[in-house]
């Protein structure tokens, strides 16, 4: 069916499912059709084929098991010289500034003749693409009439049967909430509020406390989410119904009866980002982050139980399996906070199921999936470096008397996705050293009425150095050992502003050898999964805060590498070429 381009469908807010206790609707949503998408519904059978197919990208980090690793081949370090820019995507929003920190979502491929895109961006869209040219199909327009520099972030769009599942909003007045949008036409089904009714009914102003930033994750007709959050509330992970909306079940991470006294309302521990299903369980892993506030633990007594921690679920009912916390009572921001990746590794002698974790502090973490015990902690992949008297010490009190820290609050390696190889059995993460002064604040007190920009989730003082030996790299990590294998420097990452961002990009490894990565220096850069040498580059003209993506394309006989940046496009390169052996 073609419509006039011009074509505007304005989507009423009584006409949505008022049973789903959405919440107000501050305007009206719209959809700006061309033409409806192409192809079939998207299966079961077909998500649980996503990590061993080279023509999707089904999940926020390729497959349920989120290992961040494409079987297509045609790209191999031979034949890489011939990769060129096929099309851009004009992905501005009107927002100037609000995107410094670079658009952060990772396209979502629907195998196809042709392929689909879904891509999300900020203020809330939504874009369905022909992933050969780039033209659009429609463009799905959340009504927020007004929108602050901070609520521009949106991770990605994920697809069941015929409905695509986007979480809105971040950082915003409204509460944060559940899209599901007809994949094909882009017209609006139902949403549903993020916030249980314990939080809304708590007497704090939670709603403006609680965000979401992270693609869901759709798995066997359910929806998995967490809450977001780093300005002191308390956070669920939680399950719909893909078809209805309904809740299946919800996990509260600070439980009452695990914290001491009242601590438990700014427990925080929040979920950041997509949570990860292993099939052969039945489990899904959330990754959960700092206690609040940040650097003041003398307020929050006891490990914090739950927070810097992998806990794994019962996928159909929400009860615990186990959680291994990283870092007990955690005071630096090192967020435990990209998803957890699961893959086969040989554990002595035997091949056993692992789930490994690489974050903000610099270490990469191996557990066994089934109980969650500790296999390996890697080698630091980062400068760790605390006032120059250890690491992980207690922060200085006071203002005046703050100290270096490294790496920064923007850690080693921050919430980008990460990959495995099946081929090297190497993991590839970015790895920064960064640097700020951090000191807490004695007179913290806990106060319902105050938010983040009163710096309170903080619980003290920042600063940056005016200069510093700061660098980014990509590192390659053995987990079965531990041991760095290689390091590539990125040459183009801006060290001087501040001595604290340093920040790379996502990575994506895929079968031809070839490590995809970008850069925020602008670059997307691609490596030899091997050695890490750098085999190619391109220069997309603004940051990069996502991941590579990539698919293979059958009927056009070329494989496609896409990344968003700061230039506010979409950029897709393409090599045709023979795919490679199996």
């Amino acid at each position: 069916m073609r419509r006039n381009p011009e074509h505007t469908n304005v989507i009423e807010p009584e006409e949505r499912l008022s049973h789903l206790d959405a919440g107000p609707i501050p305007n009206q949503n719209r959809v700006r059709q061309n033409a409806e998408v192409p192809g079939s519904d998207v299966s079961d059978e077909l998500l649980r084929e996503d990590g061993q197919r080279a023509d999707s990208w089904l999940h926020y980090n390729k497959g349920a098991e989120q290992i961040g690793s494409s079987p297509a081949n045609r790209i191999t370090p031979e034949t890489i010289e011939d990769l060129t820019l096929e099309y851009t995507v004009d992905t501005v929003n009107g927002l100037g500034d609000c995107v410094a920190e670079g658009q952060e979502a990772n396209p979502t491929i629907v195998p196809g003749d042709p392929p689909v895109i879904y891509l999300s961006q900020g203020k809330m869209h939504v874009n369905a693409l022909n992933a050969r040219t780039g033209e659009g199909y429609w463009k799905f327009e959340y009504g927020i009439e007004e929108i602050d520099a901070s609520g521009v972030r949106n991770r990605g769009v994920a697809v069941w049967k015929d409905t695509a599942y986007v979480a809105f909003p971040d950082e915003t007045a409204v509460p944060p909430r559940l899209v599901a949008i007809d994949r094909y036409t882009g017209e609006q089904r139902w949403e549903v509020n993020l916030m249980t009714e314990e939080q809304r009914e708590f007497d704090a102003p939670l709603a403006d406390r609680l965000f979401i930033t992270q693609e869901p994750m759709v798995y066997d007709g359910t929806v998995f989410i967490g809450q977001s959050s780093d300005k002191a509330a308390w956070t669920y992970l939680l399950a719909f119904d893909a078809e209805t909306g309904e809740q299946r079940w919800k996990w509260q991470v600070g439980k009452p009866d695990e914290w001491v006294g009242e601590t438990w309302q700014f427990s925080s521990g929040a979920a950041w980002m997509t949570p990860t299903v292993d099939p052969t369980s039945g489990t899904v892993f959330f990754s959960t982050t700092n206690p609040d506030p940040m650097l003041n633990g003398v307020v929050r007594p006891g490990p914090n139980k739950h927070t810097q921690s992998i806990v794994a679920l019962d996928a159909e009912t929400g009860e615990r399996k186990w959680s291994h916390q990283m870092l007990a009572h955690e005071l630096w921001d090192y967020d435990a906070s990209n998803s957890p990746f699961v893959f086969d590794m040989e554990v002595d002698g035997e091949e056993r199921r692992v789930v490994a974790q690489a974050g903000k502090v610099g270490w990469l973490y191996v557990f066994d999936a089934e109980n969650g015990r500790l296999l390996e902690r890697s080698a630091a992949f980062t400068r760790q470096d605390h006032w120059g008297e250890g690491f992980l010490n207690f922060p200085p009190a006071g203002e005046d008397n703050q100290k270096e820290m490294w790496p920064s609050f923007n850690g080693a390696h921050e919430w980008l996705p990460e990959s495995y190889s099946p081929q090297t059995g190497l993991y590839y993460t970015g790895s920064n050293d960064n640097v700020m002064t951090v000191a807490y604040d004695s007179e913290w007190e806990y106060d319902s009425s105050k938010n983040y920009a009163d710096s309170f989730a903080i619980g003290g003082y920042i600063g940056y150095p005016d200069t510093a030996d700061v660098e980014s790299r990509v590192a390659a990590i053995d987990p079965a050992t531990g041991d760095i294998e290689w390091t590539h420097t990125l040459e183009d990452v801006p060290t001087d502003s501040p001595a604290g961002h340093p920040f790379t990009g996502g990575t994506t490894a895929t079968a031809g050898g070839v490590v995809f990565h970008g850069s925020s220096g602008g670059h997307l850069v691609a490596l030899d999964a091997t050695t890490g040498d750098r085999l190619w580059r391109a220069d997309t003209g603004g940051r990069i805060a996502a991941q590579p993506v990539v698919w293979d394309d059958p009927e056009a006989g070329t494989q496609y590498v896409a990344v968003t940046s700061n230039s506010e496009q979409l950029h897709v390169y393409g090599l045709e070429a023979e795919p490679g052996d199996e």
